[in-house]
């Protein structure tokens, strides 16, 4: 059985993983009306530093400061507040969005010229590059941001929004513009010897069954709608959900609950399953130090660890139910040690119930191990305990929109597999309270995200169905 749902292209409410301080305006670029400033500064460096449009910093979204179309992506460097909104962050008017541009809802690249279109300075170009006159090109397979499309076939980005290939996620998918590895879903930036930007790439799975980290576009959405609803068994994305991004309302793989499972995104051995504990084994698979890799089994003990993907029972998914977890002997002869997180997603668990779960500060890999499915996230140790209430309020820890209270989204930043939850701008340019309440009597309640609490379908956004009290599709 599988679940149809109507969709315009989306990038989930977690403006694009805000990160860093300072203003939005020390490097400059293409203005609100698509003139160039030939005051920009391009020494960006081909290993990523520097500045350039995509890297300068910005102001704070809760404070009503207005942004620099400059920048286009992540604004800033160290995951601390800005004062500007990043791509696909949800807004009200454009001078909330860093690039001075909110379309339809959220936050989009800057007007600019198109690739092989007549220019004078690199600022104006969408592809940040003026060669001998013409707007370089940097993708000859696909459109990046900025350039005109007709429908998201034609962009990197698979999303066409009024007329321009828009991004749909808090992050670049592969193939579009990039300056910085923290811009890419996948953590890899590749720029040629010399230039300023690139394109985004991932990690190789190096024999995962799945080929999307966290952020991928994962359905088949074109032209700012579909009727292709929620593939089966997470389609392939590797957290084995493919749900609503806010915003955009376009399907992207969502992060899993706590530690990342085998084929997902990593930068340390701790950020994935299996990776923590008195004697971690390497399974992040990196190319090299401090870069992006992906998350594999451990070589030992040959069996699941906890918090890895898993099988229900009763289900048929491309999952196994080796499950470590399974071997205890307090399980029943049909609980493989599997359970689901509090986004529905099946992992290895020793928990599972209300008499065999991890209480409050007690040490997690996922939501599925905590008691009522409260959320597992990082504590100051660097591990991972299971938070003592329902839902983490603003500014607290988080590893999904699952964790933090209606009203708030995880803001992950680039090149980190955590965040903190913060609150959401409502449609009217407000802010909600992390409670569920609203900050004023004009204010109107905020939607649940995907896998937070709800009573009804109602409450949700997007669409999604209210199951077992939470925003999520049955899993079948």
């Amino acid at each position: 059985m599988k679940k149809r749902v109507v969709i315009t292209l989306l990038a989930l409410a977690v403006a694009a993983p805000l990160l860093g301080t300072a203003s939005c305006g020390d490097n400059t670029g293409i203005g609100a009306d698509g003139s160039a400033d030939s005051t920009l500064d391009n020494n960006l460096l081909p290993d990523g530093g520097g500045d350039a449009p995509f890297t300068t910093d910005a102001p704070n979204p809760t404070d009503g400061g207005g942004g620099d179309s400059s920048c286009w992506s992540n604004c800033s460097t160290d995951g601390g507040p800005v004062n500007c909104l990043n791509l696909a962050s949800t807004c009200k008017s454009s001078s909330e969005c860093c690039s001075l541009n909110c379309l339809n809802g959220s936050c989009q690249p800057p007007q600019c010229t198109p690739d092989t279109q007549a220019c004078t300075s690199n600022a104006q170009c969408c592809s940040g590059t003026c060669t001998n006159g013409t707007c370089a090109t940097l993708n000859t397979t696909c459109k990046t941001l900025g350039n005109p499309c007709t429908a998201g076939s034609q962009c990197c980005s698979m999303y066409c929004t009024n007329g321009i290939c828009a991004q749909p996620s808090y992050c670049g998918q592969l193939g579009d513009i990039c300056s910085k590895p923290a811009d890419c879903c996948g953590g890899i930036c590749t720029i040629q010897q010399g230039q300023t930007f690139g394109t985004c790439g991932q990690p190789p799975q190096q024999g995962a069954q799945c080929s999307a980290v966290d952020g991928v576009v994962c359905s088949a959405t074109d032209a700012g709608v579909s009727d292709g609803g929620l593939p089966a068994c997470g389609g392939n994305c590797c957290s084995r959900l493919c749900a609503p991004w806010g915003p955009t309302q376009v399907f992207i793989c969502q992060p899993a609950s706590g530690c990342h499972p085998v084929g997902d995104i990593c930068y340390k051995d701790s950020d994935c399953c299996g990776g923590t504990g008195t004697n971690p084994v390497e399974v992040c698979n990196q190319p090299g130090p401090n870069q992006a890799g992906v998350c594999s089994n451990p070589s030992a003990p040959g069996c699941k660890p906890n918090g890895d993907i898993c099988k229900l029972w009763q289900m048929t998914c491309n999952a196994d139910n080796n499950c470590c977890s399974r071997i205890s002997p307090t399980k029943g002869p049909t609980d493989l040690g599997c359970h689901q997180d509090n986004l529905g997603i099946p992992r290895c668990s020793y928990s599972g119930d209300a008499g065999n779960c991890v209480p409050s500060n007690g040490t997690c890999a996922t939501s599925a191990d905590c008691c009522n499915l409260n959320p597992c996230v990082p504590d100051q140790d660097g591990g991972l305990t299971c938070y003592p209430s329902a839902c983490v309020p603003t500014a607290g820890q988080c590893t999904t929109d699952a964790d933090c209270c209606v009203g708030g989204h995880c803001y992950i930043p680039g090149g980190q597999t955590s965040g903190t939850c913060q609150p959401l701008t409502t449609s009217d340019g407000g802010t909600t309270t992390t409670d569920g309440g609203t900050t004023d009597a004009s204010t109107p309640p905020p939607c649940a995200l995907y896998g937070q609490t709800c009573a009804t379908s109602g409450d949700c956004c997007n669409g999604v169905p209210c199951t077992n009290g939470r925003c999520e599709y049955p899993v079948f």
